[in-house]
């Protein structure tokens, strides 16, 4: 998912502010395909499917709408009125692995963590 430098000054504040208390990276397109199948709801808590993204949306199917995401042709945020931008993961399978007060980089959890968020991901759908 690309972030444009608009877009980063503030996030990347926010993330810093908070990264003793969260963890985040950058997705790969089958996960996000993933979430959105699995996690997506759409106002009113019902399920995010093909059918409602094509009537709603314009996009052929769910897949589409996350190439779309991904790219940064549209965001997220901004079909807040369709799709809920918050998805409700479960806690992680198996646990966590290393301790959660510490840093990634420190052999933790917290903090930025790259292109690894996507194990982590794939273990709360």
């Amino acid at each position: 998912m690309t972030v444009y430098p608009s877009e980063l000054q503030g996030l990347e504040g926010m993330l810093l502010k908070a990264q003793h208390w969260i963890t985040w990276g950058e997705i790969d397109l089958d996960v996000l395909k993933e979430v959105l199948k699995k996690r997506g709801e759409v106002p009113g808590g019902k399920r995010l499917n093909d059918e409602y993204v094509k009537n709603r949306l314009g996009f052929n199917s769910i897949d589409e709408l996350a190439e779309a995401l991904y790219n940064g042709k549209i965001h997220l945020h901004k079909l807040s009125d369709y799709i809920k931008p918050v998805f409700r993961l479960h806690p992680p399978k198996k646990g966590f692995k290393r301790s959660i007060k510490k840093p990634f980089g420190a052999g933790g959890e917290t903090g930025y963590r790259g292109r690894e968020i996507n194990e982590l991901i794939k273990r709360m759908i």
